[in-house]
């Protein structure tokens, strides 16, 4: 394990909490536009009508079903290495996107428990995330900001889950919205001041 430096510590919770705030910027922009023009195309009251009679069907591309599927996959390895309980816990949590509530009903267990098992999993990840990946946070920021493609994937890859979570509309991945904030993430590279 490399060591964190406390200059990439606090490096990277400025880098980290600035991409936030303006991945979750881009999101709320690009759900207002999208809002306004859905609102502009169709007026379900004016057409209520004619919907009655019209039947839809939802379709999910092949390809969001297989990233959802490598994406499930990839977690499950990570998953698998936890303890019976702990992975059951997570499971619920986040696969069956239960609450802590109903995931403590589905296990017999107390919701305390329940509770004590997720923070002591967020923490843990946190912990073996910074100290796995950071070390040279500097480095690779100032090499990513010069256009070094292979430091510029290094931190797409580590901040990959961040734009992901963005990307989610209802439960949906928006493949639109994703590549607004991909190109945004680099924009962030490339003026971010280290």
């Amino acid at each position: 394990n490399q060591s964190i430096s406390g200059e990439d510590v606090e490096l990277l919770a400025q880098f980290t909490g600035k991409l936030d705030k303006v991945l979750h910027n881009k999101r709320v922009s690009y759900l207002r536009k999208k809002n306004q023009k859905e609102t502009k195309e169709v007026s379900f009251e004016a057409n209520a009508s004619y919907l009655e009679g019209v039947s839809c069907r939802i379709e999910v591309s092949v390809e969001e079903c297989v990233e959802e599927k490598l994406m499930l996959e990839e977690t499950d390895k990570h998953l698998q290495n936890l303890p019976v309980r702990e992975y059951a816990v997570i499971t619920c949590l986040y696969i069956n996107e239960m609450s802590v509530k109903e995931t403590a009903k589905e296990l017999g267990i107390k919701p305390n428990t329940v509770s004590t098992h997720k923070k002591m999993q967020l923490h843990g990840f946190a912990k073996r995330w910074r100290t796995s990946n950071m070390g040279m946070f500097k480095n690779i920021l100032v090499r990513a900001h010069h256009g070094d493609k292979e430091a510029v994937d290094k931190l797409y890859e580590q901040y990959k889950p961040l734009l992901r979570k963005y990307s989610f509309v209802n439960g949906v991945f928006d493949e639109d919205l994703h590549h607004i904030l991909v190109i945004a993430f680099l924009e962030m590279i490339r003026t971010f001041k280290v």
